[in-house]
């Protein structure tokens, strides 16, 4: 499995933690890699379209990874239940629409051990809910890949508002 230039940098920033749950998974590379690579013990692919998660089970059957990797049909993080040494990756998308996830779903953000997070547009909207709402920013990267910037962010509850 090859992976992109920013999918590398999303699974570099993954802390190690018991499930990683990617949101919007596609093809369910991250929670491979996490596992693959001991940073997770478990992982969870989400996605809302039945395609993408077809996809997500079709590699994780090939990885030998399907005892570890649960493949989930889900509105962001609706189906899932978070602990307190879970990682959260939510990327490939909007800024707004990451927002909104989080949102629809905060008190499972907010127990999350971290939350790396890939917005594609509108990353100052996302940086300010995220403010606004207690999470502490732990680091931020930019990179190129194809062509094209990206902004990688890991942050936590910090259980101020």
């Amino acid at each position: 499995m090859r992976l992109s230039k920013r999918l590398k940098e999303i699974c570099d920033m993954v802390p190690s933690c018991d499930t990683l749950t990617d949101i919007g998974t596609d093809h369910a590379f991250v929670p491979i890699t996490a596992v693959s690579r001991g940073k997770a013990k478990r992982g969870r692919a989400c996605d809302i379209e039945k395609g993408p998660l077809e996809r997500a089970k079709a590699n994780v059957k090939k990885e030998g990874l399907a005892g570890r990797i649960e493949c989930l049909l889900s509105d962001g993080l609706s189906s899932v239940d978070v602990s307190c040494d879970d990682v959260i990756v939510i990327t490939g998308m909007g800024g707004e629409n990451i927002r909104d996830i989080i949102d629809a779903s905060l008190q499972k953000a907010e127990n999350a051990k971290a939350l790396v997070l890939g917005p594609q547009r509108h990353p100052e909207r996302l940086l300010s809910f995220l403010l606004e709402n207690g999470f502490e920013i732990d680091e931020e990267r930019e990179l190129i890949d194809r062509e094209k910037n990206y902004i990688l962010i890991r942050t936590h509850f910090g259980g101020l508002k």
